[in-house]
């Protein structure tokens, strides 16, 4: 008889432990099924503001859900990212996932921050040129060179850095810079387009050699040297051989000289060569004085 008491008395020991224990499961059923109930919400309510563009929202929201149990970290971290570039903190974004990736290593990661670096080096040298853009439109030509030069240690193939460059440079009149400017532009971006700007550049400066030459030889006539000052005229038409201003330049000289045969052939020979009006004048001025001369002589 106390044999079956005893039995009765396990079986209420176990039948209470088993019901106890089929609480405790259903508690935690019940209490897991609620957290994740909640995460969800969490990590909905935080792409919702993400898409809606409320990124400081955003921001609160994926840091919520990452503290929340048994969260995926990568795909929210990711989300945290993407709120943190909609307010163009780049570094922020890059700091989380460089430290979700050291506890991860997850590949999904690792696109994300080669993605996030692209754009916050496209980021950093729009904020540059436009800072650059500003100062030119002001005609504050040295700041404009400051700030492109720090949007090409961004971008270094970048060609509208090369060029705005440049154009700074000749608007000051310093084309000699311009020209070093374009032809490391050239080499770095291999862009066609730059070889206009040079042309430009390069024709100014052949201007100015040639403009000195001609100065060099009017100062050498004014002294009445004029084997140097015919040297500096042949230089001159050596080097841009089209201008006209060294060609007549020569022509009075021998008119000085009184060498009217070698001006005339030497005019008949240019106007074939240069269009020029006053070189036209001139050859019939020379006509005129060497018939003149001739007839004096018999």
């Amino acid at each position: 008889m106390l044999a079956g008491v005893f039995r009765t008395k396990e079986r209420k020991v176990i039948i209470v432990s088993m019901v106890i224990v089929i609480m405790m499961i259903g508690i935690f059923i019940m209490i897991d099924y609620s957290d994740n109930k909640r995460f969800k919400e969490q990590a909905v309510m935080a792409e919702n503001y993400l898409e809606a563009g409320n990124y400081e929202q955003a921001v609160e929201a994926f840091q919520k859900a990452m503290s929340m149990k048994d969260s995926n970290q990568q795909l929210l971290t990711i989300g945290l990212s993407d709120a943190y570039v909609g307010m163009d903190e780049y570094d922020m974004a890059l700091e989380v996932l460089r430290s979700c990736y050291e506890k991860t290593s997850g590949n999904k990661i690792k696109k994300k921050i080669e993605e996030v670096t692209s754009k916050k080096t496209e980021y950093e040298y729009l904020q540059a040129a436009s800072r650059a853009e500003v100062y030119f439109s002001n005609k504050e030509y040295d700041k404009a060179i400051a700030e492109y030069e720090k949007a090409k240690l961004i971008k270094s193939k970048e060609v509208k850095s090369y060029k705005r460059i440049a154009q700074a440079y000749m608007e000051k009149g310093e084309y000699d810079l311009a020209q070093e400017e374009i032809l490391e532009g050239q080499e770095l971006t291999q862009d066609e387009s730059l070889k206009e700007l040079l042309i430009i550049v390069d024709n100014y400066l052949n201007k100015k050699q040639y403009e000195l030459l001609i100065n060099e030889a009017s100062e050498y006539i004014n002294q009445e040297n004029y084997n140097d000052g015919i040297a500096k005229y042949e230089e001159a038409i050596a080097f841009l051989p089209k201008e006209s201003t060294a060609y007549i330049g020569l022509a009075e000289t021998y008119i000085i000289q009184k060498e009217y045969n070698k001006a005339y052939l030497f005019l008949q020979t240019t106007i074939k060569l240069v269009e020029s009006k006053k070189l036209e004048d001139l050859l019939n001025k020379v006509s005129v004085l060497k018939e003149a001369s001739h007839i004096s002589i018999k």
